[in-house]
Order: structure tokens, then C-alpha cells, then sequence
């Protein structure tokens, strides 16, 4: 509540905003379940009400697969038949939150005297020039030898997409919610490159440019999940006895991300915002 004046400031003149922020994607961020709820959800909240106070047009809301991905298989998945993944059922603070929050975006749509225009741009791994959220720590892990294996079956595929496309699928959602029928008020928008591809295949060649060395094994997910929740257990125990952060080489959520096949179409995307992916 003390924020919503500055927030407000900030907000005065504005048409749209593009809320891009969360926390608590990967790495030991993910097991701070206060803040990730704090950032995700209530910041969220926090944004849409000063919208509306500030008479912003259009909001979209930089989502993700997780909200419906919790380690199932899915194959060219649609935003008509993928329900939520159920709440209770999610291993991590991270993806709950951001479907709670997304929900919550487009329960806006149409509120305010302005009225108020909501969406949400569902984008799986990010990649591009400056992104520093994977393969910086793909890249640190390997030059030290941490990953020297492969997870789950050499057949598994998951979208990218690139930073210019993602950017590309905001601005078409500005314009559609900005313009005279916006037809993507209270939608959501899986967005890719359109070309699933194995993880481990799709970063030998960065982990091959900064000389680090191949992998050596596959391990089987079932597996991987079990040394994943033991990892998770000995940082929050650890931190809360404030012996040493240790920190964790993966979580259970990383598993799933990395090792079960999950892409979706972006024909939606295409058929109502014009994306177009590069």
C-alpha cells in the first residue's frame, strides 16, 4: 500500500504496460516461497489496481508454459484444450504463482470506467543476446564440470524462443488491446519459434564454444526427480538453520523443464495477434 503512490506516478500517461518481472524462475530463488508469492501475485495485484486507478488501456502479462506444464507430457498443445495444471500438484512456488497471477490478469479484462484490456503472452525458455537467466548458469555448471550427463530420454522436445520473438508477440498484444476491437482482451498466447527441440541437443553447440566438456551419461528422470527434491530439502533446512546457503544444482521443476517433451502451437498467437515468429 505505501508503494501505490509511486506506482501511480509512474503509471500517470501511460496507454499500456508490458509486466515482464517475477521471481523465483530457477536456481535457489525458487525455493524462496514468501517472495516469489510476494513478487508474483501481490505485485501483480498491486500493478493492475494502480492501472486502473491511473486509467492504463492495455496490460500484458508476460506469462509461461508452467501454467500448464507440471511434468506431463505435452505434444503440440492449444490454449482451448490445456486446462491449468492443478495448483496443489505444482513442485515449485514458481509456476503456481504465475498461474495464480495470470488468472488473475485476465479476471481484469474489461474492468474500469477506461475500460481496462488484459492478456497474457506464454513464452517456455527464453534465449537471445544478453539473456543471462540460462545459459549463464548452463555455461558456469559445465566449465566446472557439473554437466557432464544428459537428463531423460534423447527424444524429449520443448519450445524456445527467441528474445525478438517474444518481444514481437508483446507489442502485436499492445496494439490488438490498444486498437478498435481488441479481440485478444482476456486471452492467453503460447508463443515459440515454432521448432521444438531436445534441451541437451539445443546447448551442445554453446557448451562446445567455451571448450567445456561433453556428456558423458543419460539418466533417467525418475531418477533425476528424486536427487532433485533430496537437493531442495538440504538448502531449505540448511538456510533455515543459517549454517550455509548451499545451493542447489538443480530442482524438481529444472528436471521436468529440461527433460519432458512439452511444446505447444502458437496458431492462436498467429490467428489473432499476427505473429509471426522469425
Amino acid at each position: 500500500e505505501g508503494a501505490a503512490p509511486a506506482l501511480e506516478r509512474a503509471l500517470r500517461g501511460a496507454h499500456a504496460v508490458l509486466h515482464v518481472a517475477s521471481y523465483g524462475m530457477s536456481g535457489p530463488s525458487m525455493l524462496d516461497r514468501r517472495r516469489i508469492w510476494q513478487v508474483n501475485v501481490e505485485g501483480t495485484r498491486a500493478l493492475l489496481e494502480g492501472c486502473l486507478r491511473s486509467g492504463v488501456r492495455a496490460f500484458v502479462y508476460t506469462s509461461t508454459y508452467n501454467v500448464v506444464f507440471g511434468g506431463q507430457e505435452i505434444v503440440n498443445g492449444d490454449e482451448a484444450t490445456l486446462p491449468y495444471f492443478p495448483e496443489e500438484q505444482h513442485v515449485d512456488e514458481y509456476s503456481r504463482t504465475k498461474a495464480v497471477a495470470e488468472q488473475l490478469v485476465l479476471s481484469y479484462d474489461g474492468k474500469g470506467t477506461t475500460p481496462l484490456r488484459c492478456c497474457a503472452i506464454r513464452p517456455n525458455a527464453i534465449y537471445g543476446e544478453g539473456e543471462e537467466r540460462h545459459f549463464t548458469r548452463i555455461v558456469d555448471l559445465a566449465l566446472r564440470g557439473m554437466a557432464r550427463f544428459t537428463i531423460g530420454p534423447q527424444d524429449s522436445k520443448l519450445d524456445w524462443v527467441h528474445a525478438t520473438n517474444l518481444v514481437s508477440a508483446h507489442l502485436l498484444a499492445v496494439a490488438n488491446l490498444l486498437g478498435p476491437e481488441p479481440s485478444a482482451g482476456g486471452e492467453a498466447f503460447f508463443v515459440s519459434d515454432g521448432h521444438p527441440v531436445n534441451q541437451f541437443e539445443f546447448v551442445a553447440p554453446l557448451l562446445e564454444a567455451v571448450g567445456a566438456k561433453p556428456p558423458l551419461v543419460a539418466l533417467p528422470t525418475g531418477l533425476m526427480l528424486v536427487v532433485a527434491h533430496c537437493m531442495e530439502h538440504l538448502y531449505a533446512n540448511r538456510a533455515t538453520r543459517g549454517i550455509f546457503q548451499y545451493i542447489p544444482l538443480l530442482t524438481r521443476a529444472e528436471v521436468n523443464k529440461c527433460s519432458v517433451t512439452h511444446f505447444c502451437s502458437h496458431a492462436k498467437a498467429t490467428r489473432i495477434l499476427g505473429y509471426k515468429p522469425l
